[in-house]
């Protein structure tokens, strides 16, 4: 009977912390943070603590748990936008992209996130330290240590573990390094074909209408086979 009699105690205040709003439903305090309570309100969600205080105000279409994304993070959506709030209720990463993904799945410390269409990270701080620019990023280290392959308008090239652009975007393809020659990788611009090396640098220029490889490596050029020098 006394249990009762606070839990109803509790939801008073609550109603009364709302402006004398009726909240929809509260959860079990605990579930996501101790002395906190989940709120629902016109289907959307917020928190208030255990004295009933207001501490995020029913405004989210969905509220993850804390540490799933990060630790002292929680992932939120609103109006079909993703951002995070911290333990404090504040929000850290306001929401503003179509999708995040974990921490790390790419690289240490960094989130892969979509935004119109676009992707780009952010770092453990929510700041954006590739702003979303590319059509799609490959994942670190499947071309090259470091590399990430990168794609923009149709055309590729890669950006480095900084998030720096090393070969400029500007090849209809790229093939991985080592299939021709070690440290190359086949490049195709405007339907003609070369290398770069793993510098980044290219070291034959796309001049080719093809390239084989037998015991040389060799490129036609006019309907002519001739020798690429390795």
């Amino acid at each position: 009977m006394k249990k009762t009699t606070i839990t109803l105690l509790f939801l008073m205040i609550a109603m009364l912390s709302f402006g004398q709003v009726l909240l929809d439903k509260t959860y079990s305090y605990g579930e996501y943070r101790k002395n906190w309570a989940l709120v629902e309100k016109d289907e959307l969600y917020g928190f208030i603590d255990i004295t009933g205080k207001p501490i995020v105000k029913p405004q989210y279409n969905s509220i993850n748990k804390f540490g799933e994304y990060q630790k002292n993070w929680a992932l939120v959506q609103q109006n079909e936008l993703y951002g995070f709030i911290d333990t404090t209720g504040k929000s850290v990463v306001k929401p503003q992209y179509n999708s995040i993904n974990k921490f790390g799945e790419y690289q240490k410390n960094w989130a892969l996130v979509q935004q119109n269409e676009l992707y780009g990270f952010i770092d453990t701080t929510g700041k954006p330290v590739v702003k979303p620019q590319y059509n799609s990023i490959n994942k670190f280290g499947e071309y090259q240590k470091n590399w990430a392959l990168v794609q923009q308008n149709e055309l590729y090239g890669f950006i480095d573990i900084t998030g720096s652009p090393v070969v400029r975007i500007q090849y209809n393809h790229i093939n991985k390094f080592g299939e021709y020659q070690k440290n190359w990788a086949m490049v195709q611009q405007n339907e003609l074909y070369g290398f770069i090396d793993n510098d980044g640098k290219e070291i034959v220029k796309p001049i080719y209408e093809s390239i084989s490889k037998g015991n040389k490596i060799e490129g036609i050029i006019n309907g002519k086979k001739t020798e690429i020098a390795q």
